[in-house]
């Protein structure tokens, strides 16, 4: 029997400028396996620092607590207002 096999964490990347990428995949299991016929679907999303992480997983939540330092944090915001992101009209 076929079933989906869903990884919400597969993969969690820091990238240079801060930002957490987390990458979750989901899998086709026939009888508890993986599947090698059927290839993986992933679905990828972006934390930018000092996002709230509090209702994310523990391991995004610890990576993010070590990489967010306050410096990291105020570099991402002096960047985003280099930028104008984020500004009120």
């Amino acid at each position: 029997m076929l079933e989906e096999l869903h990884v919400p964490n597969d993969q969690i990347e820091v990238l240079g400028d801060g930002k957490i990428q987390v990458r979750e995949a989901t899998y086709i299991a026939r009888d508890g396996a993986i599947d090698p016929e059927f290839p993986p679907r992933y679905r990828r999303y972006v934390l930018e620092p000092g996002s709230d992480v509090h209702d994310k997983d523990a391991r995004i939540a610890s990576v993010a607590q070590a990489v967010w330092t306050p410096e990291v944090v105020a570099a991402h915001r002096a960047r985003s207002d280099e930028r104008g992101v984020g500004a009120k009209e």
